[in-house]
């Protein structure tokens, strides 16, 4: 980016970050679900480690955020604040970072040379789809770990599509990312799996030495934690999955997954999305004519990965019980997708900006 780009996507990031910040205070809420995880975190103040009861109970893992409540413990060591207080401001803290790193990805999206000079304008629009979002909006505070898991699974995202393997530096960042997606929720075990896949394709290609995978070390924490788990509590996941996992419900996710669509005009995604696999459906079949390359199935499977955890919670879980908290990082990524749709299509710049402004616009009134 040249001097004047660059303070023109300061002035959007400062501009977005206040939207995020009076939005935060608007839907600020402490959920009954955070006083959970705070009542760990004073037992393990009071010397009994993260549990809900202190002995001669036995200890139960009743929460599924363990890095959240290790973050708040440490910080309330640290500052002597405590976690009720604290929470929101840390979720805030990881809201914003989620904001910029998909504006991240959105600069380094594939971009054709005519949307190439109007994608400041683009960021724009997409800062202000994100940042007026009802859903984004309201778990950007909670008391639970939504903002950071949000954070983390973008972090992972832009390190396994706009990264490539062969940055020296790679491995290390997918493996952290991934790592700490899996240490504040359980279900990061799929990311801990695709990014073991994602290394193999990129050493198969020959990007790095095998040496270079002590970068990969990170993943170990995995691992060493689910022994701890097993050692500590007895069971290999929290109490909260046995508990609530009883059966798959689809209906339920349906329900859910289309309200989802309906509040935040999601059709027009998918209105375009189909349009694209029409109209460019020569192009497409190229691409699995090309040339086999490891390295090149990476941004795929990030992809798949990401559709693999929210078709997981949707059609096994049945949604959530809180609104739409497990879709909050589908938010930015969805509005990323559709501006890529838009390259792919290889469209005007006043017909990108129409539709992109036509789809937040009929985002707002449902919500």
């Amino acid at each position: 980016m040249d001097t004047r780009d660059k303070l023109l996507y300061a002035l959007l990031l400062l501009l977005a970050g206040t939207l995020l910040c009076y939005g935060w205070k608007v839907f600020w809420f402490l959920t009954d679900d955070a006083y959970i995880a705070f009542r760990y975190i004073s037992n393990w103040d009071l010397g009994y480690g993260p549990v809900w009861n202190p002995p001669p109970f036995r200890p139960v893992e009743g929460y599924t955020n363990f890095l959240w409540i290790s973050l708040l413990y440490a910080a309330w060591q640290l500052s002597g604040i405590a976690p009720p207080q604290l929470a929101n401001y840390l979720s805030l803290v990881f809201a914003l970072g989620a904001v910029y790193i998909a504006s991240r990805i959105l600069l380094q999206l594939p971009w054709t040379s005519v949307l190439f000079r109007h994608r400041m304008a683009l960021l724009g629009l997409f800062l202000l789809g994100v940042t007026s979002n009802r859903t984004f909006l309201a778990w950007s505070s909670s008391g639970l770990e939504t903002a950071m898991l949000s954070c983390f699974i973008l972090a992972w995202t832009y390190d396994g599509i706009c990264l490539t393997p062969s940055q020296r530096r790679w491995p290390l960042a997918i493996s952290t990312s991934a790592t700490l997606i899996y240490l504040t929720r359980p279900d990061g075990l799929l990311f801990i799996a695709a990014t073991l896949i994602a290394l193999f394709l990129a050493w198969r290609a020959g990007h790095f030495p095998i040496q270079h995978l002590i970068q990969a070390l990170p993943l170990l924490a995995a691992p060493i934690h689910l022994v701890w788990r097993k050692s500590f509590y007895g069971e290999w996941l929290p109490n909260t999955y046995y508990a609530k996992a009883v059966a798959i419900w689809p209906e339920s996710g349906i329900r859910y997954a289309l309200s989802f669509a309906l509040e935040y005009a999601l059709w027009t995604w998918g209105a375009l999305a189909i349009y694209v696999l029409w109209a460019k459906r020569d192009t497409l079949w190229r691409f699995f004519t090309v040339p086999y390359s490891p390295a090149k199935l990476i941004p795929p499977l990030t992809t798949l990965t990401l559709l693999g955890h929210a078709t997981y919670y949707t059609f096994v879980f049945g949604g959530d019980h809180f609104e739409y908290r497990i879709y909050v990082h589908l938010v930015p990524l969805v509005y990323l997708s559709f501006i890529w749709l838009l390259n792919v299509l290889e469209s005007k710049p006043k017909q990108a900006l129409t539709l992109l402004t036509l789809s937040i616009l009929l985002s707002w009134p449902i919500p």
